[in-house]
């Protein structure tokens, strides 16, 4: 049997799955023309809630339209003619996942783009996400590079096209949700509501001088590092941006970040820092970014006001959006239907603008 869509999603998440995942390659696989039978399905399950995964109903991808059934314990999903090797995950004896690079696809169609880009983040990234609380992984689930060979083998497979669209702009390597949230109101164009900054990479090395130990030379890894563009006239010759949750919040953290703020600032960059507060103030925000710009050798943009304010709720409905998205519950569509349907948009919110950064 092949567990698919989101039950593949819950699969992949199984915190005790995480070796078996890092150690297993993908496979080639006939995708099984029948449902499983009663017996079949029972022993499935014994065999899967070892891992912890125990699902109400089962999420399964069928090869024959005859087999197409929707019950209270198993649903499955139609899928008509051979598939890439690497569209498959061997779990246990008789029991495969997709791929997390199918996956993308198969919820290309299902989600919004902006889900399907938070949840492509997390599986090039090194978190998962469950309804019980977040935990980190030794690796990502996948690359950009296999992601992008995977598109390849599929050509013009349905929601490759979206997928690979997403893939553009779903980060590498975050290691958290407001990581890869931070980076996508960071680094998405401005008509998508982003600052269109340059962001060179997340939790990359940074080799740095140590300060109080003797000169020795260390890595700091900032969460997200932009540069400035070649020949730029820019008074830092990099710009870090660090997302400081609760865990910064202990007197150890904190001296931890503070070193890693001097070494920064010694070695010719420069460091900001943003909590949630700040993260939710878009006044703030707007002006911490320009700040950014400016620190990157970028000059404001020359645009009438009345673009500036169209941009603004942009930037707005942007947040707002990624507030929604929380990994576990996928009704943005849902959502955008509803406000389509509505009498009409919610009042906006203006606030002077003097100066015109994005």
């Amino acid at each position: 049997m092949v567990i698919s869509h989101m039950g593949a999603l819950e699969l992949l998440r199984c915190r005790s799955l995480e070796g078996l995942l890092a150690a297993a390659g993908r496979t080639s696989l006939s995708v099984p023309a029948a449902v499983p039978t009663a017996e079949q399905l029972a022993t499935a399950r014994r065999g899967l809630a070892t891992f912890g995964y125990a699902p109400e109903r089962l999420e399964l991808m069928v090869g024959d339209l005859s087999s197409r059934v929707r019950r209270k314990n198993v649903v499955t999903h139609l899928q008509k003619g051979a598939l890439p090797a690497s569209s498959f995950v061997h779990i246990l004896d008789g029991i495969h996942v997709v791929s997390p690079e199918h996956l993308c696809v198969q919820l290309a169609t299902r989600l919004s783009r902006m889900e399907l880009t938070v949840l492509m983040a997390e599986l090039l990234g090194t978190y998962a996400l469950r309804e019980d609380g977040m935990f980190s992984r030794e690796a990502p689930l996948m690359t950009r590079e296999s992601m992008k060979a995977h598109l390849d083998a599929l050509g013009e497979f349905k929601g490759a096209r979206v997928a690979r669209e997403v893939l553009g702009r779903a980060p590498s390597n975050s290691a958290s949700p407001m990581e890869t949230k931070l980076y996508l109101r960071v680094s998405l164009p401005r008509r998508l509501g982003g600052y269109a900054l340059p962001v060179k990479a997340l939790n990359e090395k940074i080799e740095v001088g140590l300060i109080g130990m003797g000169g020795r030379a260390g890595e700091r890894r900032p969460d997200i590092t932009m540069l400035p563009k070649e020949g730029a006239d820019a008074p830092y010759a990099f710009v870090a941006l660090e997302y400081d949750g609760e865990a910064h919040l202990t007197r150890a953290r904190q001296a931890a970040d503070q070193r890693r703020s001097n070494e920064i600032l010694s070695f010719g960059g420069r460091e900001y820092h943003v909590n949630k507060e700040l993260y939710d103030n878009l006044s703030y925000m707007d002006d911490l970014m320009g700040r950014v710009a400016a620190d990157l050798g970028r000059t404001p943009c020359r645009v009438t006001r009345a673009l500036g304010e169209k941009r603004r709720l942009l930037r707005l409905s942007l947040k707002r959006e990624l507030d929604h998205i929380d990994g576990v519950n996928w009704d943005s569509k849902a959502r955008e239907k509803a406000r389509s349907a509505s009498k009409g948009p919610a009042e906006p919110e203006y606030v002077p603008l003097d100066e015109y950064w994005f």
